[in-house]
């Protein structure tokens, strides 16, 4: 979990940087705090496995709602109105890159263990 997709959010960050940072840039504390965003994405589709692992282990915690597409793209589209509302760049770069690291997130499972 932390792991493989931690990391998966944190990369698809830095490899899509030139798409959220241009001008003016973020300065260097907010891009840290902003990759640290991407890797928290990375591993919050996995909180399931609190349930999982406590209470009921008889399904695939990819069955679970926290790794359903719908509810990420929900959550991005709430945050990123939030953002566009307060005129707040910072919360709308926010709200993409937790969604890129969930994106990533789904995509490693589905790699793996067929699609979610």
């Amino acid at each position: 979990m932390i792991f493989a997709h931690g990391p998966a959010g944190f990369l698809t960050a830095f490899i899509t940087r030139k798409f959220w940072n241009q001008e003016p840039r973020f300065s260097k504390s907010s891009e840290i705090w902003l990759y640290v965003i991407a890797f928290i994405g990375g591993i919050a589709p996995d909180i399931d496995l609190f349930y999982f692992y406590l209470y009921s282990a008889e399904i695939s915690h990819r069955q679970f709602f926290t790794h359903s597409l719908l509810l990420w793209v929900l959550i991005f589209l709430v945050a990123f109105l939030i953002g566009y509302f307060f005129k707040s760049r910072f919360i709308k770069t926010v709200a993409f890159l937790f969604f890129i690291g969930n994106l990533s997130h789904l995509i490693c499972d589905s790699l793996y263990g067929g699609f979610v």
